[in-house]
């Protein structure tokens, strides 16, 4: 049985009838095992009409836009402003979100220029949902993560939910893509 429960923000430890779980951080996480599902890109992405409305080109402006914030990642507005030559730049308004999809939501409906996480976004952008309207991108330091107890032999039915996810989530076994330390363009 395969169950999902979601917890935003929570550092609630691990469910003792929990055989894995998706967890996102850096860790390490003490008595538990861990691999790496991800390794994100940060830059802003918009609607394609705030885009065309606003002529956004140039990153300083941003300084006549609403910028979106997902509250709980590390890095955020002043990183990849300051990482984009404008670490003084303040923008016309803000709205803060503890969820990275209502952000996107507010972005997708032309609400403002949200930052995003290359796991959530790359899929709006691909579908034409989203546009990313510069080519800037910090790396993210934190990451989702598959544990599991230390110690705990994988069942079957886990090491099929592992290479599952892993596949998913893009890596291979023994090809994990080591995180990039700068970016200054989008790939």
């Amino acid at each position: 049985t395969l169950r999902v429960s979601s917890r935003t923000w929570s550092a609630e430890s691990f469910e003792i009838e929990s055989n894995m779980e998706v967890r996102f951080g850096t860790g390490p996480w003490p008595g538990f095992s861990a691999e790496r599902l991800t390794w994100d890109r940060v830059f802003p992405v918009c609607s394609s009409r705030l885009r065309a409305r606003s002529r956004l080109k140039r990153v300083e402006q941003l300084s006549t836009e609403r910028l979106i914030h997902s509250v709980g990642f590390r890095e955020g507005w002043s990183d990849w402003l300051a990482a984009a030559g404008a670490p003084d730049l303040v923008p016309a308004g803000a709205v803060e979100f503890d969820s990275a999809v209502l952000s996107l939501e507010m972005a997708i409906a032309g609400e403002g220029v949200a930052l995003s996480r290359s796991c959530f976004a790359d899929g709006l952008l691909a579908e034409g949902s989203l546009v990313a309207p510069f080519p800037h991108t910090i790396d993210a330091s934190e990451a989702f993560h598959l544990l599991w107890p230390a110690g705990r032999p994988p069942s079957r039915a886990m090491q099929l939910f592992r290479d599952w996810i892993l596949a998913e989530s893009g890596q291979t076994r023994g090809n994990a893509r080591p995180a990039r330390r700068r970016s200054n363009r989008r790939h």
